[in-house]
């Protein structure tokens, strides 16, 4: 951590850090810890643009479980906390199901490739640098 964190420091406004957590705090009921944690980095790299990926639905359990009802509002909670920031804004991976393994909690190639392409909501980012 502490070679990373010298690496991000180093970096401007003309770099982007991509921030890709998963599931796994939000299925241990840690999801408030985890959008702390997420505001504190943005907060303490402010001089370069922060993507943060947001965490998709999880296949293996039922649409209607509790984990994927935390999920989505953690993302809710996750977009609301970056449009508070100059510099990052929140990125909205695919939820289609062909995008994921067949057991369901991983995208496979084809969902890796399409969450490569994904932009910032509307060009959030470059929004908030240009006013």
């Amino acid at each position: 951590m502490h070679t990373v964190n010298r690496d991000i420091c180093t970096l401007t406004k003309q770099d982007a850090v991509v921030v890709w957590g998963g599931i796994r705090d939000i299925s241990r009921n840690d999801s408030q810890k985890g959008l702390c944690q997420i505001r504190n980095f943005v907060e303490r790299h402010s001089q370069t643009n922060v993507l943060i990926v947001n965490v998709p639905n999880r296949y293996d359990l039922e649409a209607r479980s509790c984990v994927n009802y935390e999920v989505n509002a953690f993302n809710r909670k996750l977009d609301k906390h970056m449009k508070s920031f100059q510099n990052a804004a929140a990125v909205e991976v695919t939820s289609d199901r062909d995008h994921f393994t067949q057991h369901g909690l991983h995208l496979n190639s084809k969902g890796k490739e399409q969450a490569a392409k994904e932009r910032p909501h509307k060009s959030e980012l470059q929004r908030r640098t240009q006013a």
